[in-house]
């Protein structure tokens, strides 16, 4: 096989893998508001998209896997994430992403940022903690507390090649 069919099927295997990533994508319902009896329409559902507020967002439970064995030498598979939203928490696992070889021993650092419904999110590993002379790729696993329903954009600074971003209505 040529290695630019391997590219292509690659490429569409990660998008299909992505497409799939937020979990419980439903748009948001609220009720209509109103007085009843006043043409309003009160008792129909409106299914317009609420926009979220991250602003008490809170990230706690990160976890991680050893190095995956077949990736000592850097970056060999996709990056993928799954994201799934159960009672204002939203449960994340970043899949192979890349970090420095030693760094179970000081741990990896998720450091989130939140502007209105954009949640910003930058993954590494301590730098307080020993570095190797390799990289690896983990599946890193946390959670983000303190989210009410809603449409949010999800940016992803530590993705390889680049930032990734995503919408996801919960």
């Amino acid at each position: 096989m040529k290695s630019s069919t391997v590219k292509t099927l690659l490429v569409l295997l990660f998008a299909a893998a992505l497409a799939a990533g937020c979990g419980k994508e439903t748009t948001t319902e609220r009720p209509n508001s109103g007085n009843p009896g006043s043409g309003d329409k009160s008792g129909q559902t409106d299914t317009t998209a609420v926009t979220g507020d991250a602003s008490k967002a809170r990230v706690s439970n990160i976890d991680y896997t050893p190095c995956h064995q077949d990736s000592y030498k850097g970056h060999v598979h996709p990056d993928s994430v799954s994201l799934r939203y159960d009672n204002g928490t939203v449960y994340v696992t970043h899949y192979n992403l890349t970090v420095n070889c030693a760094f179970q021993e000081g741990g990896i650092i998720v450091y989130m940022t939140t502007r209105g419904s954009r949640i910003t999110i930058n993954e590494y590993e301590n730098p307080d903690g020993p570095q190797a002379d390799c990289m690896c790729e983990t599946d890193n696993s946390f959670q983000i507390n303190n989210v009410p329903p809603g449409t949010y954009t999800f940016v992803f600074k530590n993705w390889n090649p680049s930032p990734y971003t995503m919408e996801c209505t919960f």
